[in-house]
């Protein structure tokens, strides 16, 4: 069974999806120095029994994407 997680990032949301398989999926990203730890360590917390991760942008807006370049977030990516 696959869990579907949204989490409040400000103007909208960011999700992730711990598939039922080996798989993992985050969907759209907003994170600052208000969120970042909390989100990075339940992202890496959650998928760290996943062999495959995989992150999907609903479209290019800067409220989309910031803080992807997190270095903790990229190493799990």
């Amino acid at each position: 069974m696959s869990i579907i997680k949204s989490i409040s990032v400000g103007n909208g949301d960011m999700f992730y999806i711990k598939h039922g398989s080996s798989n993992f999926t985050i969907i759209d990203c907003n994170m600052d120095d208000t969120n970042r730890q909390k989100i990075t360590d339940e992202i890496i917390s959650e998928s760290s029994d996943k062999d495959i991760t995989r992150f999907i942008s609903t479209h290019p807006d800067e409220d989309h994407i910031h803080g992807l370049k997190s270095e903790s977030l990229t190493c799990t990516l």
